[in-house]
Formats: structure tokens, sequence, C-alpha cells
């Protein structure tokens, strides 16, 4: 059965890369998150009909529908509420991820009451991880890291700690587990490509761009030609003063001409 969980890992990642090529970074992390949540989306449907079959076979009746009840109306509180209110979500179903690990414990400390336990109530522990994992889903579109790493955990650390047992329901187990795995790579690996994608518009704003300072002004002037800049109406001729109408002005010794 891991062979499958993994080659079923491999193929979701591999067709993931396939259908983003020639896009840009920002909607990779879009694809990414929206392939996760369809996903779990798909998984859970299937997985419900799946459970609700079998409920309604045996033991059927009322009874079947009141066990029906108890994973569902769960599930669509706890996924109203992510989805509506991530901030006030987060806590809850981190309680709760942990409550799937303290029964993996349980489960590990005394597996032969918990194989007769089940054999007459159900796959408890699967069943309580499958009415997690859309909340927890719904929780990751919004906060990607969150939900990533809350998926992980509620998908490996049930499997990790029931293989220390006698791996009594591990089947049922592994396929309520695969799902959160999955969509817990994709969240993570769109929060990396997201974050890659707004980086360099962020380094680009910060850096203030290098205003050049004017240097020396080269010797002669200005214009840099090594030549004196000419001064407004300079003809290239020296300027007469004032008055000056190129012939001297006769003095006292200067001999008049007759008139």
């Amino acid at each position: 059965m891991s062979w499958l969980f993994f080659l079923l890992l491999a193929a979701v990642i591999a067709v993931a890369a396939f259908l983003m090529r020639g896009r840009g970074p920002a909607a990779h992390a879009m694809f990414l998150r929206r392939t996760g949540l369809t996903f779990i989306c798909v998984s859970t449907l299937l997985i419900g009909v799946f459970v609700a079959a079998e409920a309604l076979s045996d033991p059927g009746g009322w009874r079947a529908i009141s066990l029906i009840a108890l994973w569902l109306l769960p599930m669509a509180g706890l996924s109203a509420l992510a989805w509506f209110r991530p901030g006030w979500a987060a806590i809850p179903l981190a309680i709760l991820t942990a409550g799937t690990i303290a029964l993996a414990i349980w489960y590990a400390a005394d597996p032969g009451g918990w194989r007769d336990f089940e054999n007459s109530i159900g796959p408890v522990r699967a069943l309580v991880t499958f009415t997690i994992t859309l909340p927890v889903a719904l929780l990751g579109w919004r906060r990607p890291v969150t939900g990533g790493v809350m998926l992980l955990v509620l998908g490996l650390a049930p499997l990790a700690v029931s293989a220390l047992g006698s791996g009594f329901g591990a089947a049922s187990l592994t396929a309520v587990s695969t799902p959160p795995v999955l969509t817990g790579v994709l969240y993570l690996f769109a929060e990396l490509t997201g974050r890659r994608a707004v980086s360099p518009p962020a380094a680009a704003q910060t850096t203030s761009p290098q205003i050049q300072q004017p240097g020396p002004l080269p010797a002669g002037g200005a214009d840099g030609a090594g030549q004196p800049t000419p001064n407004a109406g300079d003809t290239g001729r020296p300027t007469p003063d004032t008055g000056d109408t190129g012939r001297r002005t006769p003095g006292p010794d200067t001999p008049r001409r007759a008139a």
C-alpha cells in the first residue's frame, strides 16, 4: 500500500509540473493551490460517498444516518469556520490535528483494545482524519503555510505512529491520509513559488536609485572642449569702451585744423 501512496504522490507532482510549463511564478503558485484544493474536494466527495454507502448497508436505518451525521456535521461546521473565519479556525483545527496524533499513540500503546473497539464501531482513526482534512485544506487556501504544515502532520503522523503497532486498519488510514499529504505538499510549493515571485519587485522598490553627482568643471569652461565659453553677444572681437569711436579726443597740445 505504501508504494501506491508514493506513486500517486509522484504522479500528481509530475502532472502539476507539466501543466505549469511556460507560466510565471505567480501563475504557478495559484495553479498549485487550486490543484491541491480540487484534489481534496474530489477525494472528500468520493470517500464520503463510500463511507455513507457502507453505513447505509450495514447497519442501515436510523443508526446509519446518525453515524453519517457524526462526521458530516462537524466537517461542515469546521469547513464553514475555516472558509469565513480562518483566524478563528486555526487553533481548533490545530488541537484536533494534535488529537489524531494522540489517538495514533494510544493505538500503538494498546493495539489489541483498539482492534476490538474498531471492529465494533468502525475505523475511528480514519474517520477522524477524514473529518478534519477538508476544513484544514480550506484553511490552507487562505493560509498556505499553516494549512500545508497541518495537512502534512495530519496525513503522515498517524501513519508513522500507527506503524509501531500491529498495523490494523492501515489500509483505511492510508486511504484518508493520502489526500492531505498531497495537498499539503502542493500548498507549501505554492507558497514557496509565490514568495519567489514577490521578492524581485520588493527588492527593486527598496533600492534607492543612485544619483550621479556632477564632477568638477573642465579647465577652460563648462563645455569641456578646452576653449573659453563665450559670453552673450561675444563676436570674437574686443568690445570697445563706452563712447569709443575709434578716434582720439583732441587735447590742448593737439594742433587744430583750420576751419
